[in-house]
């Protein structure tokens, strides 16, 4: 879960991106229609999902890739994000990528949220028989 202070969102202890940042793009995604934020919002993240699992070569040690573990065991959310940007974080550019990508989706959120409250009907896909 993300906390938010006057400027900031903290994503983990020690790691927050800034409010302006995610406040320029929503403003980006306001001038859209909802069809071409959907369509563009996977571009313009440029991350893409790893099931590779993290070990100690990613994590500098095996003590650290083990708390990783037990947390995620745990569903230890707050702890499992602070580990993988601890982590990211020795990793400059992909950090810094990974951040951007936390802006972008705090904007979509965000426009996504309005959308649907101006909505006055929402659809789930129906199999033929269902109908």
């Amino acid at each position: 879960m993300t906390a938010r202070t006057a400027g900031t969102i903290t994503l983990a202890e020690g790691h927050t991106i800034e409010r302006a940042a995610v406040d320029e793009k929503r403003q980006i995604l306001d001038e859209l229609s909802i069809d071409a934020v959907l369509s563009r919002i996977k571009a313009w993240t440029g991350v893409k999902a790893s099931n590779k699992p993290l070990d100690a070569a990613y994590f500098g040690s095996a003590a650290i890739s083990d708390a990783y573990r037990a947390a995620k065991v745990r569903k230890d959310w707050p702890t499992v994000d602070r580990l993988v940007l601890d982590a990211l974080e020795h990793k400059r550019f992909k950090y810094d990528r990974l951040l951007d990508a936390e802006e972008w989706m705090q904007a979509f959120s965000e426009r996504l949220c309005e959308e649907v409250e101006m909505s006055h009907a929402a659809f789930r896909w129906m199999d033929p028989p269902e109908m």
